[in-house]
């Protein structure tokens, strides 16, 4: 009847109109590990962290984003989607910025939901990659019957969660994920000092942390 994509956080493909920029990075990459610091220092941690309630990891997307820009990857781009959007876009031929995916991505402002505008002008990024972000769930897609879900795998499979009333959950895969849900993201020092990350949810935040997951039992099998 319908059809709808989610994936990983924190990757993406640049688009220069209708072609990728190749190669597509995976967060795995150590390609952000020399700009971290760079990143730092014009928009100091804790200041990030205020704005966007997004834990620090070496992979998130501003850190690849930054080093795509120094690397001069990002010259004449026209987009910027997240993997699930660009396979919805394939499919579907519509582009759509997905919340609960952008918040991943260390650039949603946590008060407003949007792309914070401050943080992309102080890094130097281009605007126009940054635009209104759509809601889980208010539509199709034209052509194929394809709906927006949560499109980042966590925002779905919390969703997929069964809850009388609002427990602790975990989402487990290569690593877990335990949280709970909140009406807005907690981003004071306390939130920040235990690296705990605030990520969209469909009408709340996901207030959670990266745990040890099924990674050393997938190793050994």
């Amino acid at each position: 009847v319908s059809l709808s994509i989610d994936t990983w956080g924190v990757d993406y493909v640049l688009l220069r109109g209708e072609e990728p920029v190749l190669p597509v990075y995976a967060y795995r990459d150590s390609r952000t590990e020399s700009v971290i610091p760079e990143v730092h220092k014009i928009v100091p941690f804790s200041e990030l962290y205020r704005h966007t309630g997004c834990q620090f990891q070496p992979f998130n997307s501003i850190y690849q984003i930054y080093a795509d820009k120094k690397a001069g990857r990002l010259d004449g781009v026209t987009d910027l989607l997240m993997i699930p959007e660009y396979l919805l876009y394939r499919l579907c031929g519509v582009k759509s910025r997905e919340y609960t995916n952008a918040t991943t991505m260390g650039l949603v402002n946590g008060e407003t939901g949007e792309f914070d505008g401050e943080l992309v002008e102080k890094l130097g990024f281009p605007a126009h990659l940054f635009p209104k972000l759509s809601r889980p769930g208010i539509g199709k897609y034209e052509g194929l019957s394809c709906v927006l879900c949560a499109t980042h795998d966590t925002g779905s499979a919390v969703e997929g969660i069964f809850m009388d009333g609002n427990e602790p959950y975990i989402s487990s895969g290569t690593w877990s994920l335990l949280g709970v849900k909140t009406p807005a993201p907690k981003t004071d020092i306390y939130s920040e000092k235990a690296n705990y990350s605030n990520e969209g949810g469909v009408g709340y935040n996901r207030y959670q942390k990266n745990i040890m997951g099924m990674w050393l039992g997938n190793e050994l099998q």
